[in-house]
């Protein structure tokens, strides 16, 4: 029970800072993404733990035999059937808390955008008066008593419509009046937030696809070698009669009571983490989610169909024996 704990004050942990850390806290900072991981690591910890409480429960109240199977087997070896589901449990971790964030300049397009320019203070009140003439409709030049300075220069506002085409335009503008203090607009440091979380969202789908892919495999890998493990007691099972059927949806059974209990368990436990820090609704984060659920439960049934030529095998092979 303590390993399933864990996750849960480490999951509270990381809440807790998440909401009383300020991100000029450098300490602060470390200590959130050390919760994130160790909630992480207590996921995969409690995984095996889980796995065995399943099987308990599915061998002590099951009616069909294919689920009474699957139980024995889980309370067994819970360790086997966990490396089966393990890798897209975590990556539906990982899935979870990215589907939550989104960019912070997410609500800039109903924004006001304000490019500035700093020219000489003696040549402010010229500056002020060609501008005004040459600015397009969509922009408003501020009072002078919005006007601010730092030492030899005298900074101009103007406000813009949030329209890319349109801020480009009045930045020209403005350039020809301080080739050496280039314009700048308050949505720069919004854009340059946005394309860092972009290339992060980037880099976290291809680690998660490449995740996918690896626990594909190690879904398929470990469904054959457990078939070869146990290929005495399935041929022992063929021998008393039992049917090939029952023997496949056990096997299925095994592997998607794990995986959706677990595997919901450990999107749902990223999804609460994330919320904390998310901004607003994020439908891409989502999407991306739901890609990730499809991929990994399609991913896992195929991994488990594949090693059917196995069990048939050796099923067909089987012959009694002395012992």
């Amino acid at each position: 029970m303590f390993r399933l704990a864990g996750v849960v004050v480490f999951g509270a942990a990381f809440i807790v800072l998440t909401r009383t850390v300020s991100s000029s806290d450098t300490f602060g900072t470390i200590m959130i993404l050390v919760m994130l991981g160790a909630t992480f690591v207590a996921i995969n910890y409690a995984g095996p733990w889980v796995v065995r409480l399943i099987g308990v429960i599915l061998s002590s109240t099951s009616r069909r035999a294919s689920t009474l199977l699957a139980g024995r087997r889980l309370l067994d070896d819970p360790r086997s059937a966990w490396r089966t589901v393990a890798g897209v449990s975590m990556t539906g971790f990982v899935a979870g808390f990215i589907a939550m964030l989104a960019p912070t300049m997410s609500g800039a397009e109903s924004e006001v955008v304000t490019v500035s320019v700093g020219v000489p203070a003696e040549t402010s009140d010229d500056a002020r008066s060609e501008i005004a003439e040459s600015l397009p409709t969509n922009a408003t030049l501020l009072p002078p008593d919005h006007e601010s300075g730092e030492g030899e220069l005298t900074f101009i506002h103007v406000d813009v419509e949030p329209d890319a085409a349109l801020v480009d335009e009045v930045r020209t503008l403005l350039a020809g009046w301080s080739p050496a203090s280039p314009p700048f607009a308050t949505s720069d440091g919004r854009t340059s937030e946005a394309l860092l979380f972009t290339d992060i969202r980037v880099g976290v789908t291809v680690v998660m696809s490449v995740s996918i892919v690896i626990a594909m495999v190690s879904a398929a890998i470990s469904g054959a070698s457990s078939v070869l493990d146990r290929r005495r007691t399935y041929a022992l099972l063929h021998l008393s009669g039992t049917p090939m059927g029952v023997l496949n949806r056990a096997r299925l059974a095994e592997t998607m009571w794990p995986l959706a209990i677990m595997g919901g368990g450990s999107i749902g436990t990223g999804v609460i983490l994330g919320l904390p820090i998310a901004s607003e609704f994020n439908a891409v984060g989502v999407t991306t989610l739901l890609a990730t659920i499809g991929l990994g439960v399609v991913g896992v049934i195929a991994a488990s169909a594949i090693s059917r030529p196995l069990l048939r095998s050796v099923m067909l092979n089987a012959s009694p024996r002395p012992d």
